[in-house]
């Protein structure tokens, strides 16, 4: 089953298939998990994220119909929840420091003292992030840190593209205007084109 397209696992869900849906968990799961641990902070709190969206998800199957991928669902229906648990009580632990290895464009380390300077660019800048208001940090994770393209993005947080493209060059000019306050003149760049997600 784990060869099978997206589209195949969920109509054999649709028929049934507890197998498929258990393909899909496992396609996934570290995916959701990852993302909803970088809007709540909690690892205990992201894995319930993650049992309430595959829940939701294995509920209203039967409906579904994929007019978009999966992922995106998966992503707009883990925001919600994690929304939603935010609003009940507040994280303020940082975005793990091995996230940052895709946002940061820097020369690999060729040395040890490199290694350091980049280790501590990547934690300055995930605590840069943590300073940003939600709006403007989901959409650096969606399109920075997993890499999807702003029509996805606009899905999940349920804004238009133009809004979406703004929100993530005013949260990167905030970063930039921070980090060169502290004196760090890394490559924080807005992305160009479509990246695969």
């Amino acid at each position: 089953m784990e060869n099978l397209s997206d589209i195949e696992l969920i109509s054999l869900c649709k028929s049934g298939s507890e197998r498929a849906f258990e393909t899909l968990y496992e396609r996934y799961r570290q995916t959701v998990v990852n993302f909803a641990y970088q809007i709540l902070k909690d690892k205990d709190l992201s894995l319930d994220a993650l049992q309430e969206t595959f829940v939701y998800v294995f509920k209203k199957m039967p409906e579904y119909q994929p007019a978009a991928k999966l992922s995106t669902l998966l992503f707009t229906v883990t925001r919600n929840i994690c929304l939603n648990m935010l609003s009940k009580t507040k994280c303020n632990k940082s975005i793990p420091n091995e996230e940052m290895n895709g946002f940061i464009k820097v020369k690999e380390p060729v040395n040890s003292i490199e290694l350091v300077e980049k280790e501590e660019l990547k934690k300055t800048v995930a605590a840069e992030l943590d300073n940003l208001p939600d709006i403007y940090r989901e959409v650096i994770i969606l399109k920075i840190l997993k890499g999807m393209q702003y029509d996805e993005i606009s899905q999940v947080v349920g804004c238009p593209i133009g809004t979406v493209k703004s929100r993530l060059h005013n949260a990167l000019e905030y970063l930039r205007n921070n980090l060169a306050k502290k004196g760090e003149e890394k490559d924080l760049t807005e992305p160009k084109g479509e990246v695969s997600a």
